[in-house]
Formats: structure tokens, sequence, C-alpha cells
């Protein structure tokens, strides 16, 4: 394995724990806010966002294998476009 797929490994599984520990404090907190939960609200709420923490990198890739050719065609233009604005705001700014 090269450095560039360790890099991309290290950095999918910290951004899984991260993913995962917000999603902790969610339910953590609602659970504390609400005594009185039935079990069956506290067990479907960590269910829920584990499925939707895993549907929804599958869907981004989905959808960005579908609509990467329409990107990759027009990718010049659009960045040539805000790198234009970008730089026309710059120098109104720096004559301000």
């Amino acid at each position: 394995m090269n450095a560039a797929v360790i890099g991309s490994l290290v950095e999918s599984i910290v951004l899984g724990i991260a993913l995962a520990m917000d999603a902790m404090a969610v339910t953590l907190s609602n659970t504390l806010c609400e005594p009185d939960m039935p079990i069956s609200k506290k067990i479907a709420m960590p269910i829920a966002f584990a499925v939707f923490q895993a549907a929804m990198p599958v869907a981004g890739y989905f959808g960005g294998t579908l609509i990467a050719p329409v990107i990759e065609a027009y990718a010049g233009i659009v960045s040539l476009v805000f790198l234009a604005f970008v730089g026309g705001k710059m120098i109104i700014e720096a004559v301000r």
C-alpha cells in the first residue's frame, strides 16, 4: 500500500469515528432529556443514525458516478467563472 492509500484510509476512519461520536452525543442527550423514554425509542435512535450514516456515503457515491460526466464536461467553464468572480471581487475590494 502506498502513502496515499494509507492516508485516505486513515482519513476515512477518523471521519467515521467523528460521525459516530456526534451521533452518540445526540442520542445520549435525547435520552438524558427524556428519562421516561420507552426502550423501543432508545434502541431506534442509534439504529436510525447507523442506517443513515451508512446510506449517505453509498448514495453520494452512486449519485456522484451518475453526474460525474456532466461535471467533467463543464468543470473548466464553471471553475473559470467562479475564479473570475472571486478575482473580480478581490480587485474591487482592493481598489476601494
